[in-house]
């Protein structure tokens, strides 16, 4: 039986936004929802206001098969839209919506650029992967929607502002965790392996010589020690180096006694093997990235990422996998194995995607050092900013001697800075070199005006607004040099007042 389905406030807002913008003109858009907030529906839905009213032809395109029955199954059985499947195996024509393997889609346009008679709309799931640029010259006066999680570009020099106008990003997945719409998660991360000492190809880690690192007998140890520690008995997804990585790490954990099982995008047992993870409350599911889009499992309890990337999409759609609410599951466990969080922050940081659009960050350079540290007491990764962990409720003694006073406003006052929102905002504007520094040093000023601020205050103060520009410096890849450190305390000085 068909399921109505009612549009959570945020994806009515983003097929409104979307319609406005098309009604100005603007053809090429993307839209951006986190894993888990219902991007398949939302496009849909899309696609029933678009047909309702426009006499013209959708085309939905889609990179794997199982996306290809999702996207069908959702037209259907929440808008009662049939679509017709264009793919190699069969011969069937167009009709009012389609849904299309993208190499299928190419080979027909190729032959026939009127394949389509009267298209009028195009959606791209997962836009960000590579592959699907070679179609949008067939639709160049049509409505072109990209949908992804994640929308930056694999090929630096070749950005997603290259093919799209604008982005629509009505919600945060902090928003979607407070609403219920996703599970709260905790992170702990796992020095068993340094990152900086891998070598860079195409930019990301050398995939061979990752695999050799954490295929060593101590790395192959501590992964199944965290998941014996953390995972124990509980629904998990772990995501390898490359197959020989995984098919080994397998091995160990069934010789653990533990029920665990290999996949990879050659298993010919791929549809068995999914049914089993979903029926095994205990299994755990090794593979090496074929299971980091489009795959909805609500049963998964933990991710373990056992891998490095400088990647924040594959960063973040490995680590989204476990995200979506499920019964018994207060909150999902993310494992990093390869000290990702410090470089792209954890799961749940809210990016600005609209910044990130318009300044689209090199691959190679990843997301920048995360504000975060581990918890003293559980391990669980928590704000830098934070006396109190959140997951154990630890208070960190050493934090209360230096910051008790300040506590509140510096909270207040971290919690509405965004360093690299600030240095994008900064260069796509053409601000001078320092602008950055000065936009920082504002904000404190605003929120600490007319406020006590004692000596104790002042010096908590001041240490929270050198970290913000050694973070800055960073990002920038230039020093905090003494000169820069000695320009920070004299220009606070000015803003920031002692009362006596």
């Amino acid at each position: 039986m068909n399921k109505i389905i009612t549009l959570r406030p945020y994806q009515e807002k983003s097929i409104n936004q979307i319609s406005a913008n098309y009604k100005r003109g603007i053809k090429r858009q993307i839209l951006q929802l986190p894993t888990g907030a219902g991007k398949t529906i939302t496009f849909a839905a899309l696609v029933k206001r678009f047909i309702s009213v426009f006499n013209k032809q959708v085309v939905i395109c889609v990179h794997r098969e199982e996306l290809l029955t999702q996207t069908r199954s959702a037209l259907f059985n929440h808008f009662q839209i049939y679509a017709t499947a264009i793919e190699a195996r069969n011969k069937s024509k167009p009709t009012e919506v389609n849904v299309a393997m993208v190499e299928t889609l190419n080979n027909r346009l190729r032959k026939n650029e009127n394949y389509f008679n009267n298209p009028g709309l195009l959606i791209i799931d997962e836009c960000h992967i590579g592959n699907f640029k070679k179609i949008y010259k067939y639709f160049e006066n049509c409505l072109i929607v990209g949908v992804s999680a994640t929308p930056i570009s694999a090929k630096k020099k070749d950005p997603m502002l290259n093919h799209f106008d604008k982005i629509v990003s009505p919600v945060s997945i902090k928003d979607l965790i407070q609403s219920g719409s996703l599970s709260a998660n905790v992170t702990y991360s796992m020095k068993s392996v340094s990152p900086s000492d891998l070598k860079m190809t195409r930019g990301d880690y050398d995939i061979k010589q990752m695999s050799d690192l954490y295929s060593k007998s101590k790395n192959l140890n501590n992964t199944i020690k965290a998941y014996n520690k953390y995972c124990k008995g509980e629904k998990t997804i772990i995501f390898n180096c490359n197959v020989a990585h995984s098919k080994l790490l397998n091995d160990q954990f069934v010789k653990a006694g533990l029920n665990s099982r290999h996949l990879d995008g050659s298993s010919a047992d791929r549809k068995e093997i999914l049914k089993w993870f979903k029926n095994n409350d205990d299994a755990i599911l090794n593979n090496i990235g074929v299971l980091t889009t489009g795959f909805d499992e609500p049963t998964i309890k933990n991710v373990i990422v056992n891998r490095s990337t400088t990647s924040l999409p594959l960063w973040l759609q490995m680590t989204g996998r476990a995200s979506r609410p499920s019964k018994g599951k207060d909150f999902f466990k993310i494992i990093d194995m390869g000290a990702n969080v410090f470089t792209h922050n954890d799961w749940s940081f809210n990016h600005d995607w609209n910044a990130i659009f318009k300044n689209p960050p090199k691959p190679s350079k990843g997301g920048g050092v995360a504000p975060v540290r581990e918890c003293d007491n559980c391990e669980a990764i928590i704000p830098v900013q934070k006396l109190e962990c959140s997951f154990c409720g630890y208070v960190h003694k050493k934090a209360i001697e230096k910051y008790d006073t300040a506590e509140m406003k510096l909270e207040l006052i971290t919690s509405n800075i965004n360093i690299f929102e600030i240095d994008n905002l900064s260069k796509s504007r053409n601000f001078k070199d320092w602008a950055a520094f000065f936009i920082i040093l504002n904000k404190y000023e605003r929120h600490l005006k007319d406020k006590t601020i004692s000596k104790k205050d002042f010096d908590v103060y001041l240490s929270s607004f050198e970290s913000m520009i050694k973070k800055w410096r960073n990002i920038n890849k230039k020093k905090y040099t003494k000169q820069v450190q000695l320009f920070a305390k004299c220009e606070f000085s000015k803003k920031i007042k002692i009362n006596n």
